[in-house]
C-alpha cells in the first residue's frame, strides 16, 4: 500500500545511504589495520560495525562518522599514526588542541577523499568522571581481539557494550 513515489524515495535514501556507508566502512578498514599494524589497540564504537552486528547490514543504519576507542596509553601514538596517514586533525589552533586533549573525551579528524570523513579517536568513557580511569581500565582488561568489517580490531565484553551504549545515549539525551 505504500505509493510508487514513496517507494522509490525510500529506495533512493538507502542505497545513497548504503553507499556512504560502504565509503566509511573502507575508511574503518584502512584505520584499523593502521593502528593494529602499530601495535595499538582500537575498538570501534558506533556506527557501521553497530549496523554490521545487529541488523547484518551496514546499510541498515545511517553514520555520520568514524569512532574509535583507544587505550589512554596508547592516545598519543595513535593520534601520530593517524595524522602521518593523511588524516589531518580539526584544529587549527595549537590552543584547541591542547585543550580537547586535556579536557575532552575524544580528538577530531577531516579527511576529504572519496567523500568527507570525520574520524572520532575516543580514550574517555565518561567525561569529567573521577572514576572513569578505573572503569577504562577495566573495560580494557575485559576487551578481546577480533575482526570488525574484516579487519584487525577489539570489542567490549557484552556488559561492557551495553555500559557503553547506554552511556552515549544519555550524554545525547
Amino acid at each position: 500500500g505504500v505509493p510508487d513515489a514513496v517507494q522509490t524515495e525510500l529506495k533512493g535514501a538507502y542505497l545513497a545511504n548504503a553507499l556512504r556507508n560502504q565509503l566509511l566502512v573502507e575508511e574503518l578498514v584502512r584505520l584499523l589495520h593502521l593502528l593494529s599494524d602499530a601495535g595499538i589497540p582500537a575498538i570501534p564504537l558506533k556506527g557501521v560495525p553497530l549496523a554490521e552486528s545487529l541488523y547484518g547490514d551496514p546499510a541498515t543504519r545511517v553514520c555520520a562518522d568514524i569512532d574509535l576507542l583507544v587505550p589512554p596509553a596508547q592516545l598519543h601514538r595513535a593520534i601520530e599514526v593517524i595524522l602521518s596517514a593523511g588524516y589531518p586533525d580539526v584544529f587549527q589552533n595549537a590552543f584547541f588542541r591542547k585543550l580537547a586533549l586535556r579536557h575532552g573525551r575524544h580528538y577530531g579528524f577531516q579527511r576529504d577523499h572519496a567523500v568527507s570523513t570525520l574520524v572520532e579517536l575516543h580514550w574517555r568513557l565518561v567525561q569529567h568522571f573521577s572514576r572513569n580511569d578505573d572503569a577504562v581500565t577495566d573495560l580494557w582488561a575485559e576487551a578481546r581481539p577480533t575482526h570488525s568489517c574484516g579487519a584487525p580490531a577489539y570489542a567490549f565484553s557484552p556488559e561492557w557494550e551495553f555500559l557503553y551504549l547506554a552511556t552515549h545515549a544519555a550524554d545525547h539525551r
